[in-house]
């Protein structure tokens, strides 16, 4: 059965987000933004999850504000970082 691409791609970007919180705190270098990372990248993921398993697509489409929120959230706390050079 193939996986949907927004299932995937949320895959991959919760990999990328949870390497990035693990190289922080190993470097103990902004543990507030990374903790602020790891949520975000998390709840992104879930709300992602949550509007595939809706029971219509009056689910989905209901759930796609949150996601985006979610979405805008991580991209700031990433644009965070690169200005700040922390990584």
């Amino acid at each position: 059965m193939k996986q949907s691409m927004i299932k995937v791609k949320s895959n991959e970007s919760a990999s990328r987000l949870v390497g990035c919180y693990v190289f922080l705190k190993n470097e103990k270098r902004a543990s507030l933004l990374s903790k602020k990372v790891l949520r975000s990248g998390i709840a992104l993921g879930t709300q992602i999850e949550e509007a595939l398993q809706g029971n219509s697509k009056v689910d989905f489409l209901q759930n796609l504000p949150i996601v985006y929120h979610e979405a805008n959230e991580t991209s700031l706390l990433d644009e965070t970082f690169k200005k700040s050079r922390t990584y």
